[in-house]
């Protein structure tokens, strides 16, 4: 009887035992995975404050010269020679991505990179619909200019290139056959009568560049120059906050006053001077990619 009461005890006892088992194992089941959450939420905030330090934006000091080379990335319907420069420029009221800007102005901006001395030569039997070539560029060189310079992967060349009093160049298998067209080359020494002798031009004021682990912005305040010819002469002018002349920023200005050749600074100076404070701010963002600066978009800073 004794030994049976015994017995019973016993079993009991190891009943209760595996119970406490069972219990710590399930515990330590349901317990270790919410723990592991816990710990690699934890790692992954770290791991996003890393981030945060590695993309903090510093601002840089470019030169004028290197101000220089990235505003010229820009595709501008480059409105010394350009008809609807309103339609084709970047510095719209709105953002204006790689994507959304005109094919034909990005081609003009490579081909017109491309050095006398880097061009190719016409050879027999080379011309274009109208008999004429003066020289030839690769679509390799032209293509690769554009990957250097563009964040598009997917831009494809187009047959006709045209540079309104410059040049008008035709694709013809793997290369473009160029002739021009009367207006010369551009060149930095151009004078302000010749620069402002067409319908429309624009004035940059620089104001800085940020930098990050993968992009470089630059600002600059922009100002739309809409002139009223008479005679092929700007009579009188109008400012806006952009090509797309959504905002006006003057009245009709008389053009002579800022052709003064009395002054010593020049017109875009001038502009800048007395319209500055009402010029629009706009972002250019450029992708860095092996020391390249692929532009990406510009928009305005509202």
């Amino acid at each position: 009887m004794k030994e049976g009461k015994r017995n019973k005890i016993l079993g009991l006892f190891f009943i209760f035992l595996g119970i406490v088992f069972i219990g710590i194992s399930l515990f330590m089941t349901f317990t270790k995975p919410k723990e592991n959450k816990e710990s690699k939420k934890e790692e992954q905030k770290e791991e996003k404050k890393d981030e945060k330090k590695e993309e903090k934006t510093v601002t840089v000091i470019l030169s004028p010269k290197e101000q220089e080379a990235l505003l010229n990335k820009l595709p501008i319907a480059t409105s010394i020679y350009a008809a609807d420069a309103d339609k084709y420029s970047v510095f719209q009221d709105k953002a204006v991505s790689v994507n959304d800007m005109d094919k034909n102005w990005i081609l003009v901006n490579a081909i017109s990179s491309i050095k006398e001395e880097e061009r190719d030569a016409c050879k027999a039997g080379d011309s274009d619909k109208n008999g004429l070539c003066d020289f030839t560029v690769s679509t390799e060189k032209v293509s690769e200019i554009i990957n250097n310079n563009y964040e598009d992967k997917e831009f494809s060349l187009i047959k006709t290139v045209q540079s309104n009093l410059t040049f008008k160049c035709t694709l013809d298998k793997n290369r473009y056959i160029c002739s021009n067209t009367g207006g010369g080359t551009i060149t930095d020494e151009y004078d302000q009568y010749f620069k402002y002798n067409s319908s429309t031009s624009a004035v940059y004021s620089y104001i800085k560049t940020n930098k990050d682990k993968n992009y470089t912005y630059v600002y600059y305040k922009y100002a739309f120059v809409d002139f009223t010819l008479e005679d092929d002469t700007a009579k009188s002018f109008k400012l806006y906050t952009s090509s797309d002349k959504t905002k006006a920023i003057s009245d009709d200005i008389d053009a002579k006053k800022y052709f003064d050749s009395q002054s010593k600074k020049s017109f875009d100076e001038r502009i800048i001077d007395e319209y500055g404070s009402k010029m629009q701010e706009y972002k250019i963002t450029f992708k860095v990619e092996d020391k390249d600066y692929k532009l990406v978009a510009v928009e305005p800073v509202k």
